[in-house]
């Protein structure tokens, strides 16, 4: 290779090299504002839901897989959810909304349901041990074969509950 063809060729790697630090410069920040700004405007959900799911609106999602066992879920919108058979042992469900939902056989072991509206859900069969329910609102509820022992029952409204 001659002297002047090493040099054009060196000169085309500069060039290359040039030009894709250039794009890597401008490139880059571009991708991360428009992350930034899906993610401001609420186009992109990066919460790690669950454990975390605290406010969350899971209205009509059935809560199938995924780790629910001590998940933060106060305040949350479980109205209507099937979560029948689910691990919620030790979950905070505080002020949380699970009106019509359906729970046969779940596990809530010592969750905490303080002030929870749970008016109308199907609870039957689910075990509720030890579990917080001080001031929620158990109206219309079905609690036929759920295991209550040691639950905290203070200020929690039982009316038409089955």
């Amino acid at each position: 290779m001659t002297p002047s063809a090493t040099r054009t060729h060196w000169i085309q790697d500069r060039v290359q090299q040039q030009r894709l630090w250039l794009m890597l410069v401008i490139g880059l920040p571009l991708l991360l504002l428009a992350l930034w700004s899906a993610w401001a405007l609420g186009l992109l959900d990066l919460s790690p839901c669950p454990p975390d799911c605290r406010g969350a609106d899971l209205r009509d999602t059935p809560l199938v897989g995924g780790q629910w066992r001590g998940a933060d879920l106060r305040e949350a919108n479980l109205a209507g959810v099937d979560f029948s058979g689910v691990d919620l042992a030790l979950a905070d469900l505080y002020f949380a909304n699970l009106q019509a939902g359906r729970g046969h056989g779940t596990n809530l072991q010592g969750a905490i349901l303080r002030g929870a509206y749970l008016e109308n859900a199907d609870l039957r069969g689910a075990d509720l041990r030890e579990a917080n329910l001080r001031g929620a609102r158990l109206t219309n509820a079905r609690l036929t074969d759920a295991d209550l022992r040691g639950a905290d029952l203070t200020g929690a409204i039982f009316q038409g509950t089955i």
